[in-house]
This record gives C-alpha cells, sequence and structure tokens, in this order.
C-alpha cells in the first residue's frame, strides 16, 4: 500500500492500482488499500470501479473500527468521486435512435 501511495506521487496510476491490489488481496480490510486504488481508478477515467472501491473501504472501516478520520476521507473522495461521473455523463454524446413499431415481416 505504501507503493501504491509513491506511485500515485508520481502520477504512475496503472502502477498505483496494481499494487494497491495486491495489498487489498493481502489484507482485504485494508481501508488505505482501497482508498488508494479508488484514486488510481479515478485518474484512469474508471469512476464507476473507483466508487466501487470506496463503498468497500467503508465496509473495511466499518469492520475494522477504523478511526473516524479514515471515515470522514472516504466520504469526502466519495462525493468528489460522484461528481466526476456525473460530470462524465453529462459529456458524454447523447446518441439517438429510431424505432419503427409495426409488425415485423
Amino acid at each position: 500500500s505504501n507503493r501504491a501511495m509513491a506511485y500515485l506521487k508520481l502520477k504512475n496510476w496503472n502502477s498505483a492500482e496494481n499494487d494497491a491490489t495486491v495489498a487489498i488481496r493481502l489484507d482485504p480490510f485494508h481501508v488505505k488499500s482501497y482508498r488508494r486504488r479508488s484514486v488510481a481508478r479515478k485518474s484512469l477515467g474508471k469512476i464507476r470501479a473507483a466508487l466501487l472501491d470506496l463503498n468497500y473501504a467503508q465496509i473495511a472501516a466499518d469492520t475494522s473500527g477504523d478511526g473516524g478520520d479514515q471515515k470522514k476521507l472516504i466520504t469526502m473522495e466519495m462525493e468528489s468521486t460522484t461528481k466526476a461521473l456525473k460530470d462524465a455523463v453529462r459529456r458524454a454524446p447523447m446518441t439517438r435512435f429510431n424505432v419503427e413499431v409495426g409488425a415485423l415481416r
């Protein structure tokens, strides 16, 4: 998890995501690993996956009895990531389809 943080500081998002994933496999309740992977995924444009990681971080914090500081950080990051998702949806091109209703032949 510490190396994932170092990769985040270097803006090496793929390596940060991979290292955080390894840390999560070793300790599925390590809150910081989920948060760090979330930051990496958000930076890679994987916003939904980042939100999922924040949800897991929240569950891990509740389960492990992690301090309130972690929960505050998770809540702040969740708000920021949710806003990023909404912005991405707004920017996405709208596609219209013509649909004809009638008997198929």
